[in-house]
């Protein structure tokens, strides 16, 4: 059987072994504890079970909170559940941990989604200014203007991106110049 999974029920199966592995490595200082779940919140989150991966991410965090990773996975979460209280604290989290540019984008997303336009711009652009060609600062950038109603500025935006990641998607800028884009 191959060792790579496609299936949910490969997944489900996967998280049996990984609990397992929880029970009886619960002792065993060789094992990352904090490793082993969030490899399980991974697996939850292949399975589009959402909660019980944000519960994994945070044993994981509980057990070794200078991981970065469960702190990136579960931000991801909060925005699709609408906890955007939680996603910015986790963000300030992440870029406390790991103060890199591009982590900016986690924080100015949460600023965004709130309807903090004017910090998310500010965000949004020291990323820009630092890191030219980071495709998803200029597509985020895109969606905020185009929530301001400066459409010219999201469009200029969105070709940027187009640009950086090598891609055209004319339909996307037709309906971001008709005031219909929307970036989940």
């Amino acid at each position: 059987k191959s060792m790579y999974l496609s299936k949910k029920e490969d997944y489900k199966g996967a998280i049996k072994y990984i609990d397992r592995a929880i029970k009886y490595t619960k002792d065993d200082s060789r094992i990352s504890k904090a490793g082993v779940f969030y490899l399980r919140g991974m697996t939850y989150l292949f399975t589009k079970d959402y909660d019980k991966a944000i519960k994994s991410f945070s044993n994981s965090i509980k057990l070794d909170s200078t991981l970065i990773d469960p702190y990136k996975e579960r931000v991801e979460l909060y925005f699709k559940k609408g906890e955007y209280d939680l996603a910015t604290k986790d963000a300030k989290k992440i870029i406390d941990l790991e103060p890199k540019f591009e982590n900016v984008l986690f924080y100015a997303r949460c600023e965004a989604k709130q309807g903090n336009y004017k910090e998310a711009l500010e965000s949004f652009n020291f990323v820009i200014e630092n890191l030219p060609n980071c495709s998803e600062a200029y597509q985020y950038r895109a969606e905020t203007y185009r929530k301001l109603g400066e459409i010219k500025s999201a469009i200029n935006d969105y070709i940027k991106f187009m640009a950086i990641t090598g891609t055209l998607n004319i339909e996307y800028l037709s309906m971001l110049s008709k005031n219909e884009f929307e970036y989940t």
